[in-house]
């Protein structure tokens, strides 16, 4: 007959492992979970009797999950994050009675469109929420694993991760930008027009850190685009498109009435590129949490908002939409 480990199992054993699991480190771990590391260690053991098997290995960045521990959290985490849903969501969800920190992380661009749209639409609906904004980085992405950023607001990215959910909140319109007085603001725009002068890179991790978008646009279309400047840092590409004859690749969610030494020039509609979505990321375990579904709402409320007042701003100071030659 089969063990029944459940019968004489400490539910609390449960939390740690799973933390244990998110963290994949010790003392993380029993940060945490407001305890010593002894008495993590000690519940570990625990855990390792219960199940007969060692669950997690020491390795030199912290703890490896075993194989069993691997096919022991698929099983159980999503049955744990259901009941961490299910209590803190047994109130009646009222933003304005939040009361608590979270991180969402931006990919760079959006970090510099909407930012400051964020801040003021929950200081208006939820001002006991303090939003922290964080740069989408190389390390968003675990920091969504770990707990630690709740949502991440980026295109879609290069790599796919099993404990990842994405939702769609915005269909984003690419445009380019360039100061006012650009020699191709008195010209037919098209790609072999823009290709002539080169490009301010953005640099946005899991998205565009090693190959550039625009750049294999133009290639793919017969024209090589020289890129005259990079960064991470829409401020500095910004500073040097102000003073040079160099373009840069956004959105029509950019702030353009903010700058008015700038032109925002719109793309041919029909290249598939001129359009894409942009996506929450978050970690599957929210994917029935209350907060997190009102936290997409809003923000899907906030990129409509910004793309109508861009609009009413008419978008482009240029006649001609950026054409195919």
């Amino acid at each position: 007959m089969a063990k029944d480990r459940f019968a004489n199992l400490d539910l609390n054993l449960l939390r740690v492992f799973k933390v244990l699991y998110e963290e994949k480190n010790m003392r993380k771990a029993a940060e945490r979970l407001y305890v010593s590391q002894p008495a993590v260690s000690q519940s570990l053991q625990k855990l390792r009797h219960q199940f007969d098997d060692p669950l997690f290995v020491k390795v030199k960045s912290g703890l490896a999950p075993t194989p069993f521990s691997e096919q022991l959290s698929s099983s159980l985490l999503p049955l744990l994050y259901d009941i961490e849903n299910v209590i803190n969501d047994s109130d009646v969800f009222d933003p304005a009675q939040l009361d608590q920190d979270i991180t969402i992380a931006l990919s760079s661009s959006f970090v510099f469109s909407i930012s400051g749209e964020l801040y003021r639409y929950f200081r208006e609906h939820a001002p006991g929420l303090r939003i922290h904004i964080a740069s989408w980085n190389d390390q968003t992405v675990t920091a969504i694993e770990k707990g630690e950023i709740l949502l991440g607001i980026n295109a879609e990215l290069t790599d796919s991760y099993p404990f990842m959910e994405k939702r769609t909140i915005g269909d984003i319109n690419a445009c380019l930008l360039v100061r006012k007085g650009h020699p191709i603001t008195k010209k037919k725009v098209t790609v072999e027009s823009m290709s002539k002068y080169p490009l301010a890179r953005l640099i946005v991790s899991n998205y565009s850190k090693y190959t550039s978008p625009t750049v294999e646009i133009f290639k793919r279309l017969g024209y090589p685009l020289e890129v005259g400047f990079s960064s991470e840092y829409p401020v500095a590409l910004i500073d040097v498109v102000q003073q040079s004859d160099m373009f840069m690749g956004t959105t029509n969610c950019f702030p353009i009435h903010n700058y008015p030494n700038l032109v925002m020039l719109n793309p041919d509609q029909v290249l598939p590129e001129a359009q894409y979505p942009a996506l929450s990321y978050f970690h599957s375990r929210h994917q029935n949490s209350t907060l997190v579904n009102w936290l997409n709402e809003s923000i899907i409320h906030i990129f409509q908002q910004r793309k109508t007042e861009n609009a009413n701003h008419h978008l482009s100071s240029v006649s001609n939409p950026l054409e195919i030659a």
